[in-house]
């Protein structure tokens, strides 16, 4: 109930800033600091800083993780191109709840801007028509330190845009160029071309599962919210939030232990923990199905070899390189999601399933080294073994009778396939990463 009070009194400070009419207003500029290399600092080298509300909604179904989804890509673009502190949403989140309700719009602005030391909030909506969405951005002064005025814009975006716009990410990207523009923020033009592009397949997946996890979490599903965040962190590796949240997940369930013995003889907490137990059996159905397709380890190997024995009667040579498969970072969050069903299991045997052996249990590596003349010498197979723990294992491999005469110009070695899928589907799929050194 808090959090739909907070989302209302958020929606009423965005609808608030805007002109009465159907259109934003035009911006009113306060005045802006010169843009700078470090993106226009206000004054003695002090960054400024921003937060960046979740957007109202209007005609998306109910627990929809579209506001969600618009809320992380803007903060994701503000974060990595703008210069500015960028409030990390977790927090953000928390401070909410902790702000009287029934301000008026101008002092929850100046409430949270004192609360966070923010200088900025960016608030928004999203009203969905037909096939298209109308969004409406704005970034409105917190007048923190005295500095202009509580709630004037200092940047704003309207537009219209596509359903294939807003599931590729181009709308948002969009909205995310104007509103830096409209701040001053110097973007170089690699930056430029990046925001006015669609995203690729796997990373649109890997923010889509972060919304999903963060909407799970607001509705009160942790095992669903773990299983999210594990998800977008084995996609994107990068996506520091999907790691931070996950442990927030399994740090409150084990703060608040779900029902004492008592509370649980009774008929309406045996249906809850069996509707929990439920929730957790689709999670980790779903898991080992994920898992199966898309492995949290990295398989890497060395461009350098060094000479086994040689065949002097066949003229030909060993040749072995060092290989390591890796976990990626994605496994703090697979560890999170094992502890999230220990503390929901609680002991109890009828929960007669586990995420100990999600994984296969071997990986096959197939290799192979070509000369320059493009001609295979060689072909190399390695089996590692016992993959589900998450532990960097490491290797040798060697490419047996490798002719000396045909091993002519730089060798170049190459994954031909893991587990029987072609290395380059491997990668493109998000089954591994692959890399050399």
């Amino acid at each position: 109930m808090k959090k739909s009070m907070l989302a209302a009194c958020v929606a009423i400070v965005f609808v608030s800033l805007m002109a009465c009419g159907g259109t934003p207003p035009p911006a009113v500029q306060a005045e802006a600091p010169a843009a700078t290399a470090t993106a226009g600092n206000p004054s003695a080298g002090e960054a400024r800083r921003i937060g960046v509300l979740l957007p109202s909604a209007s005609g998306l179904a109910e627990g929809s993780y579209l506001p969600a989804l618009v809320q992380g890509e803007l903060w994701e673009n503000f974060h990595r191109f703008s210069g500015m502190f960028v409030l990390d949403r977790l927090n953000l989140e928390r401070t909410l709840l902790e702000i009287e309700m029934g301000l008026r719009p101008e002092e929850y602005l100046g409430r949270l801007g004192e609360i966070e030391h923010l200088d900025y909030i960016l608030t928004g909506s999203i009203i969905r028509t037909g096939e298209s969405y109308a969004l409406n951005f704005v970034v409105s002064e917190t007048g923190r330190g005295g500095r202009g005025g509580v709630g004037i814009s200092a940047a704003s975006f309207f537009e219209t845009i596509t359903e294939a716009d807003m599931r590729n990410f181009s709308g948002k990207r969009r909205a995310s160029l104007q509103l830096l523009d409209g701040m001053g923020v110097e973007l170089t033009a690699a930056t430029r071309q990046e925001l006015s592009n669609a995203r690729s397949r796997q990373a649109i997946d890997a923010r889509l599962a972060l919304a999903r996890g963060v909407t799970a979490q607001s509705g009160g599903s942790m095992a669903n919210a773990l299983f999210y965040y594990s998800q977008a962190a084995v996609l994107d590796p990068t996506l520091e939030e999907a790691s931070g949240r996950s442990m927030s997940v399994v740090s409150s369930s084990v703060a608040t232990p779900h029902m004492s013995s008592s509370i649980l003889r009774t008929i309406q907490a045996h249906d809850e923990r069996m509707r929990e137990q439920s929730e957790w059996r689709s999670v980790v159905n779903r898991a080992r199905a994920f898992y199966a397709q898309n492995l949290p380890y990295e398989f890497a190997f060395s461009s350098r070899f060094r000479e086994g024995p040689i065949n002097f009667q066949r003229h030909t040579v060993d040749l072995i390189i060092d290989a390591s498969l890796n976990p990626t970072p994605a496994w703090n969050t697979i560890h999170n999601l094992q502890r999230g069903l220990a503390t929901a299991r609680q002991g109890d045997r009828s929960w007669n399933f586990n995420l100990n052996d999600m994984l296969p249990r071997n990986l096959d590596v197939v290799m192979a080294v070509s000369n320059d003349r493009d001609i295979v010498l060689a072909q190399a197979r390695h089996r590692f073994t016992n993959i589900n723990d998450g532990r960097a294992l490491t290797a040798t491999i060697t490419f047996q009778n490798v002719r000396i005469h045909d091993a002519t110009g730089s060798l170049n070695f190459q994954v031909i396939s893991i587990n029987g899928i072609p290395a380059q589907t491997a990668v493109e799929t998000g089954f591994i990463q692959i890399s050399h050194r």
